[in-house]
């Protein structure tokens, strides 16, 4: 029987929103044309028109801008148009654009409606909050922002006055969603401004890099200051109409681009059917060592793929030994026999209580049904494991392999024969769970994840033993410790310290990245012992060839490596928003032909992100996908897809980022020499999930190391397992905002 549920064995156009008001309000509902697609990027402007003054409060914290030849009544209360700048007039692939061609229009109505509404007597004024330029109202990040105000100006011409007002100071109490603002460009103006008549169009989600960071450096999650409705609650408080860009402009020219690429994306993508939900629960019992016998497995591959090689080392690996192996080649006494042979051998076995792998070529469903329906008249769940090698490797192994019936010229063309024919198997055949593997590696990983199954009939062993998983082989070459150390959020004087000691106490791998701005630290603590396994990154902001190469020779020289043993692609974001995911892994596979990479992977990415980049490889596919993993983010179905793809899936933030440190059911699990961390840990490294933690102590580091001393119980995984029953109980502790939304790399919108 196995740990799971018994109903498992069993065989197996959206309405729109009425938006509010606006000015002319029917000719600004309307969407944008689909015919110019064309992004409209604002220009350097020369001269401009407005002149720029600085507030005279204290701070000086408001920068604002009026038009040179315009003048208000006196006492004149004016209709406002309110309108925020990012996100509102101007739109971006990017969360942070830097340079005037990472912004465009947000779509071709924009100036358009603008005079549309200043013909219906509203006075057009950017509410803008821009932390970054503080008190330098002549610097850099200053110049950007008037430059872009100066373009919208002069695409109205004289004739439509434009007004801006800039909270610069994050800590100034000008910043939206306080009123001040609005009241201070009254002050400013001598006008007061008619709030019933007036209406503010801007975003619900605000998103400002923080007032200390001064970096163009790539940002996840901690880097970022995210404002909910700030625009929206702005106008609330101002007691003003309020609407989106989306109800007011019409659709942006961006999200219309994005949404023709998805469709077109779709078409290029790898197939994929999601799994049935009983094929997760199998996948999970089976990583987390909770699956028992009897089973039955049936591999299916062409000739000379390695199935007699897996199915041997799965009985030498499995002690003892709860699995019986039928070849049609050996059936009989080391001889070929017939199918029926097969099948009366398995049936007598899987009723003792044994688990079985049959090897046979199972190609097609007629020749896999003979055996699916011997697990259904017996009632043991039935999994299949394809070996789908490729057809040149094949061809040389039958070609040169002896004392086979299948050998020689002859015998690899009877294998490429097979190669050809072979179907991929479905769950509408029966099968409780399916996998496939196309490596040496592969293989390697499903003996040791199948050998742990056991037959409680065959023999009594002891319920609550638990068998770590082996370190990991990358390219066939390179092995991978089932435990990294994480350096996210290290600062420098801590991270010399941490680095030196896990080095020191038997860490054998370190993962870092460009933006945790701590390479240079770690590279002089890598000096202490050879042979540590260095994990690099290329981070987002690199979209093109040159970039990549750049970016590694550039951590490779702060960690004084030559070589990166794993190099990852840091986040999917940019590189599909500037639909460079081909040429940015091209240029990775090249730093491994030339030595500067050794295997590569991504972070981040989800099944659609990979079933595209999948397409896009030419010679080198991904080893490893880095993602968040904890028991509140099992990730049971892009794990499932990762073990179609001989993708090793890595997880991050184990811990849940210390949070799940304090949750009532690890805790409940620990006592002295169990630690809360060290049950994080050994949950997923029991699963085959190689882990990276932070860790930033002695004695931290000490406990993590030793972790499988003292190993949690299969009742512990059980329980741990329960904490994740359905999307309710899932959680993200990294969720940087570019990882929202419609486009294809991007996470749930649950989350």
């Amino acid at each position: 029987m196995t740990t799971i549920n018994d109903e498992s064995k069993s065989f197996p156009p959206t309405k729109r929103l009425k938006t509010a008001s606006s000015p002319s309000d029917q000719r600004c509902s309307t969407g944008v044309s689909e015919q110019d697609l064309s992004p409209i990027h604002p220009t350097i402007v020369t001269k401009h028109t407005g002149l720029w003054k600085v507030s005279t409060d204290e701070n000086k914290s408001i920068l604002y801008r009026v038009p040179v030849s315009f003048s208000f009544e006196t006492n004149a209360s004016v209709k406002v148009l309110g309108l925020n700048l990012n996100g509102t007039i101007y739109d971006s692939a990017l969360q942070y654009p830097q340079a005037l061609e990472d912004f465009e229009l947000y779509n071709q109505n924009v100036i358009s409606k603008l005079k549309e509404a200043h013909d219906d007597s509203y006075t057009l004024i950017l509410f803008i909050n821009d932390g970054r330029i503080r008190s330098n109202s002549q610097g850099k990040s200053a110049g950007k922002l008037k430059n872009l105000v100066e373009y919208i100006a002069d695409r109205l011409s004289d004739s439509v006055p434009l007004f801006a007002f800039v909270s610069t100071m994050t800590k100034s109490g000008m910043h939206k969603p306080n009123p001040r603002m609005w009241k201070e460009a009254q002050n400013i103006l001598n006008v007061e401004f008619d709030n019933k008549a007036s209406l503010f169009v801007g975003g619900k989600i605000n998103i400002e890099k923080p007032v200390d960071d001064t970096s163009d450096n790539d940002s996840d999650c901690h880097e970022v200051q995210i404002i909910k409705g700030d625009d929206e609650e702005f106008a609330r408080l101002l007691g003003i109409k309020f609407q989106t860009p989306w109800s007011f402009f019409g659709k942006s020219t961006k999200n219309v681009r994005m949404e023709q690429k998805e469709r077109m994306m779709n078409t290029i993508m790898l197939p994929y059917i999601k799994p049935p939900d009983y094929a997760l629960e199998h996948r999970c019992a089976l990583r987390s060592q909770l699956l028992e016998g009897p089973l039955l497995l049936i591999l299916s591959g062409p000739q000379g793929s390695g199935k007699s090689f897996f199915a041997n080392d799965l009985i030498s690996k499995s002690t003892p030994c709860h699995w019986k192996h039928f070849s049609q080649d050996t059936i009989r006494n080391g001889s070929s026999g017939t199918r029926q042979a097969v099948e009366d051998a398995t049936r007598i076995a899987l009723r003792s209580g044994y688990s079985v792998v049959v090897d046979r070529m199972h190609l097609d469903e007629g020749q896999r049904a003979y055996f699916v329906q011997i697990a259904k008249e017996l009632n043991v769940p039935v999994h299949a494991l394809v070996f789908k090698i490729s057809k040149s490797k094949i061809q040389q192994r039958v070609e040169t392999r002896s004392n086979h019936a299948v050998m020689g010229k002859k015998g690899a063309f009877l294998a490429s024969q097979s190669y050809d024919r072979l179907s991929m198997p479905g769950y509408d055949e029966g099968f409780h769970l399916i996998s496939c593997t196309k490596s040496e590696e592969g293989v390697s990983r499903f003996v040791n994840l199948y050998r742990r199954v056991f037959s409680p009939q065959v023999e009594i062993v002891e319920e609550d033993k638990i068998d770590f998983l082996p370190n990991f082989n990358l390219e066939g070459k390179i092995q991978f410790p089932m435990l990294s150390l994480g350096t996210y959020e290290m600062n420098k004087n801590v991270t010399e310290k941490a680095v030196g000691n896990a080095i020191l106490l038997g860490f054998e791998a370190i993962d870092t990245a460009p933006t945790y701005n701590n390479e240079k630290e770690i590279g002089q603590q890598l000096q202490l012992k050879e042979n540590i396994k260095c994990i690099v990154k290329i981070p987002k902001r690199a979209t093109s060839r040159e970039q990549v190469l750049s970016e590694l020779k550039s951590s490779l020289g702060k960690l004084g490596r030559k070589t990166a043993d794993l190099l990852l692609l840091h986040w999917p974001s940019d590189v599909f928003a500037k639909d460079k995911v081909e040429e940015v892994w091209h240029a990775m596979e090249e730093c491994v032909e030339s030595g500067l990479a050794r295997a590569l992977g991504v972070c981040n990415f989800n099944i659609d992100a990979l079933r595209f980049l999948l397409t896009k490889c030419k010679r080198i596919f991904p080893a490893v996908n880095q993602v968040e993993r904890h028991p509140h983010l099992p990730q049971w179905e892009l794990i499932d897809f990762c073990d179609h793809h001989d993708i090793i899936l890595q997880a991050y933030s184990p811990l849940g980022r210390g949070d799940l440190l304090g949750n009532s059911v690890v805790k409940d699990l620990s006592h002295p020499g169990k630690s809360p961390s060290s049950i994080l840990l050994q949950w997923n490294m029991i699963q085959g999930i190689p882990t990276v933690t932070k860790l930033s102590t002695r004695d931290h580091i000490e406990d993590a190391l030793q972790c499988h001393k003292n190993c949690i119980s299969k009742s512990d995984i059980r329980k741990l397992n329960g904490m994740y029953q359905s999307k309710q109980d899932e959680h993200r502790y990294v969720c940087p905002p570019f990882m929202f939304g419609s486009a294809t790399f991007c996470w749930d919108k649950s989350h």
